[in-house]
């Protein structure tokens, strides 16, 4: 499951329009939550927060099967959106130990 979680607050002036870009993205797309968090609400500060968000409109795009989340601050062009995508669904590549990871493995 891929997840969009767009942070906003009334009163900024580039929030609407991204608010109705990522409605017209996910559109259709079934194996994708929108999330709309307010960064006003107790809640949204709490998450703002803990996921560093400085700014609004700030959007991440994160997945089940990848541990990191793809952020953008600001309103990311469709390609830029579908590249999150791409990376955000290929399983993350195993990584081989290291020599020192080897030596040290016990």
């Amino acid at each position: 499951m891929i997840t969009i979680e767009l942070f906003s607050r009334p009163g900024c002036p580039h929030c609407p329009p991204a608010r109705v870009f990522i409605t017209n993205f996910v559109k259709g797309k079934d194996n994708i939550t929108l999330k709309q968090i307010n960064t006003l609400t107790p809640e949204g500060q709490i998450l703002a927060q803990k996921f560093n968000v400085m700014t609004v409109p700030t959007i991440f795009v994160s997945s089940d099967i990848h541990p990191q989340r793809i952020g953008f601050r600001g309103t990311p062009t469709e390609n830029d959106l579908n590249r999150a995508l791409e990376v955000i669904t290929e399983k993350p590549k195993e990584e081989k130990p290291s020599f020192i990871k080897k030596l040290f493995k016990g």
